[in-house]
């Protein structure tokens, strides 16, 4: 998250969305751990509440609400929540 912060704090005004998701060691998408969750809270106050949350996490139809509900803890804004 060193690399976010720095391009947040140079460019978060020229955001138009986030994708979010936790990238595992093959560079594959896994749903948010808490360590990702952490990480994501140090960079949250850096993106603008209006841009909208794509999750890339991927989980089956039933755990949908779980994750939309551990990226609303990693990111706290009132913001829009969108499932890829």
């Amino acid at each position: 998250m060193t690399e976010a912060y720095l391009i947040l704090r140079e460019f978060g005004a020229r955001l138009r969305q986030v994708h979010v998701s936790e990238v595992n060691t093959r560079s594959k998408h896994d749903p948010l751990s808490y360590a990702s969750i952490l990480a994501y809270q140090e960079v949250a106050h850096l993106i603008p509440a209006n841009v909208p949350l794509i999750l890339e996490t991927p989980v089956g139809a039933e755990l949908i609400e779980a994750e939309i509900a551990k990226t609303r803890i990693a990111l706290p804004m009132t913001r829009q929540v969108m499932v890829a």
